[in-house]
């Protein structure tokens, strides 16, 4: 979830890129467990995604992202179709 993250989700925040550089100091990573908690914290208050995994089709988006309504037409979930305004 940090910056450039795999997800391409464009969430950016200092708070959890830095608290996620700190979590790669420590080679044993139970360590890591109380900073990973932090960086699960700040993002469920900034909330960037809400996975809902069930069988029921939701889309959730804002009226700054655009292609919701392509997510929840058939089978296939067509992220790349999101974009920001």
């Amino acid at each position: 979830m940090g910056t450039g993250n795999v997800l391409g989700n464009g969430y950016t925040s200092a708070e959890v890129d830095h608290t996620i550089r700190d979590t790669q100091r420590f080679t044993d990573r139970r360590k890591a467990m109380q900073r990973f908690r932090a960086v699960r914290d700040t993002i469920a208050k900034d909330a960037p995604l809400i996975p809902v995994w069930h069988k029921q089709r939701h889309v959730v988006t804002r009226s700054t992202v655009l292609g919701g309504h392509l997510l929840a037409e058939d089978a296939i979930w067509r992220l790349w179709e999101l974009r920001r305004l």
